[in-house]
């Protein structure tokens, strides 16, 4: 299985989740984003949870767990 990065969330109308989010709290530029210098929650997991939402509540599918922009748990 190819690991899948989701990396935002978007509404059908196209507009980004996370980059209004950082609008709204006054953190442009700090969250909302991935980039250098951002603070980042994000989870890798081998397989599509698109196409199978269980690899999402079975951490062996879990390849990377990042927290704040630190790398908590993969290698």
């Amino acid at each position: 299985m190819a690991t899948h990065l989701y990396k935002r969330m978007v509404y059908k109308d196209g507009s980004e989740v996370a980059r209004l989010m950082a609008e709204l709290l006054n953190l442009t530029g700090e969250i909302g984003t991935l980039a250098v210098g951002t603070h980042a929650d994000l989870l890798v997991v081998d397989g599509d949870p698109l196409a199978d939402l269980g690899v999402l509540a079975e951490p062996k599918h879990f390849r990377h767990i990042i927290q704040g922009g630190a790398v908590v748990s993969g290698t």
